[in-house]
């Protein structure tokens, strides 16, 4: 267990700088835009959402059949090889899918969605090309545990873009607020680039992210020998595959389909406002994506050892320490919404107050069900959670479409756009927290309800009490602040679950273990000589 949480930590320290550095362009954005920001950020974020819905053809479940082969101890060339021709394949389709829809748009008299255009769906498209071909060496390192090269080479993205999306906020300013900057002579050519269409220019700031993350992670995998294509091999990842493709597609429809629907009833902005919640909220979201990162190859090995009790004990904790972490910073802003957007980006942004409250219940849920996915598709009964997924997926888009509309099902109680959007996210998460476990319950005969989740339920209860307390004493406006509210926010936290016996030495001595930079810089420095 000390090595696996070693592991997801570094995951996680990975993707709290990628989460970091992101928040920090946004804001900048947020600062030298003003209210064009939202929807600068909302056309992007649309453009994105709309291609990854084309991009659905790009893994068909494959990536998984190819992280669970290589856990299985299949041979490595063999694989990468056989994976690498699968990923190019449906990569290409992808892209054919994409250019045969320009092309019925420019011919057929169509219009372009609402908040889109050809040239930012070419840019998104070379985006989607270089993430397709990432996920080749990135999906080997997920198979093999190689943690320290994926984190690295996935923080050069963002290393490589906020850099770029700040220069051009900055240069950009003139054209979008009407503000004067005495430039260099040598940046006048770019000013000038950028400000004939500061969008497209800062679309291009992902590209050229994601194409930096490429070279790193090819440069990482080029001792990886990569084998001639196997006809077994491909029966065999297609026969896995075949059983899981659904779960990537209900994975880009739950994260997709929100933002274009909310482009398609309200407008840009709105999706501005829902992304801004949305990428507060991936700061949660570092949690269960580090552990279902490396938990799902875990359970397979122990599953291939035909070792059920490690498969129990590691999955239990796991649920234990995601609700532990991840419940204060929900109820942080449950509590704190408006604060923590008006600092964090501005004012601008306060009507997305709602959405970051439900979209923050939303990742709790998200965190404490994810070690019993990862379980599912260890265990070879990928089946079942597609059949969760199905039902979740199907719950989401449906709620969407009700409560998303400016006339829609609960609009005069306000929840309608993001807010809209947030509460049909967080209904399709309870009733998959449901079903996920009534199924685990009945397949593996384990028990899937543990106190501990409660007792940190009511730790986080009186903490978020304690801090509508300290509001009244000391208004939360400066950035200053929040470290203030987040010390006293934690000390009373884990205060309430000593009192309730949920956190007591051995907890502490884990959290210091897995801290110690000593123990995290030695596996890192081992895995990157190899």
């Amino acid at each position: 267990m000390e090595m696996i949480a070693r592991k997801t930590f570094l995951l996680m320290v990975s993707q709290f700088i990628n989460a970091l550095a992101g928040w920090i362009a946004l804001c900048v954005i947020a600062k030298l835009w003003n209210g064009f920001a939202p929807a600068a950020l909302g056309v992007i974020q649309f453009s994105i959402s709309f291609l990854a819905i084309f991009n659905l053809v790009a893994d068909l479940g494959f990536g998984q059949a190819h992280i669970k082969k290589i856990s299985e101890g299949k041979e490595l060339a063999r694989c990468i090889g056989t994976y690498a021709f699968i990923k190019l394949l449906l990569t290409l389709l992808m892209a054919c899918a994409v250019l045969i829809f320009i092309f019925a748009i420019e011919h057929l008299g169509y219009a372009y969605p609402s908040g889109t255009s050809k040239s930012l769906l070419l840019i998104f498209l070379f985006y989607f090309l270089f993430q397709n071909l990432i996920s080749i060496p990135f999906r080997t390192f997920d198979g093999l545990r190689e943690t320290a090269k994926r984190s690295v080479a996935s923080v050069v993205e963002v290393l490589v873009r906020v850099p770029l999306m700040i220069l051009v906020a900055l240069l950009a300013m003139e054209s979008v607020t009407g503000a004067t900057l005495n430039l260099p002579a040598f940046l006048l050519r770019l000013q000038r680039l950028f400000a004939s269409n500061p969008i497209s220019s800062l679309s291009w700031c992902y590209v050229f992210g994601m194409a930096g993350t490429l070279l790193v992670s090819l440069l990482f995998f080029r001792k990886h020998s990569i084998g001639r294509p196997s006809l077994a091999l491909l029966k065999e990842y297609s026969r896995f595959a075949l059983v899981v493709a659904l779960i990537p597609i209900i994975t880009i429809l739950l994260t997709s389909v929100d933002k274009v629907m909310i482009g398609f009833f309200w407008s840009e902005v709105e999706v501005g406002y829902y992304f801004s919640a949305y990428k507060i909220i991936t700061l949660l979201l570092i949690i269960p994506l580090a552990i279902e990162t490396l938990l799902f190859p875990t359970i397979s090995s122990f599953h291939a050892r035909r070792d059920l009790g490690a498969i129990e004990n590691v999955t239990r904790a796991t649920e234990r320490y995601a609700s532990m972490i991840i419940m204060p910073l929900t109820v942080f802003l449950i509590v704190l919404p408006g604060p923590v957007l008006a600092i964090l980006f501005s004012e601008d942004f306060l009507p997305a107050v709602g959405a970051l409250s439900l979209l923050g219940c939303w990742a709790l849920i998200y965190s404490i069900d994810i070690p019993y996915t990862s379980l599912l598709r260890g265990i070879n009964r990928p089946d079942l959670l597609v059949k969760v997924g199905a039902v979740a997926c199907g719950i989401n888009v449906l709620a969407n479409l009700l409560l998303i509309p400016k006339s829609g099902l609960l609009a005069s109680v306000g929840i309608s756009g993001p807010e809209g959007a947030g509460f049909a996210t967080l209904l399709a998460e309870v009733f998959a927290l449901i079903f996920l476990r009534l199924t685990v319950r009945k397949t593996v005969r384990m028990k899937v309800c543990q106190i501990h989740t409660l007792k940190h339920a009511v730790a986080g209860a009186l903490m978020g009490a304690c801090l509508v307390g300290l509001g009244r004493l000391l208004p939360l406006t400066k950035w200053w602040e929040l470290f203030i509210y987040a010390a006293f926010a934690l000390f009373s936290y884990f205060a309430f679950n000593h009192l309730l016996k949920e956190f007591d030495t051995k907890d502490v001595n884990f959290f210091i273990n897995l801290l110690h930079p000593g123990e995290l810089i030695k596996y890192m420095s081992t895995e990157l000589k190899k």
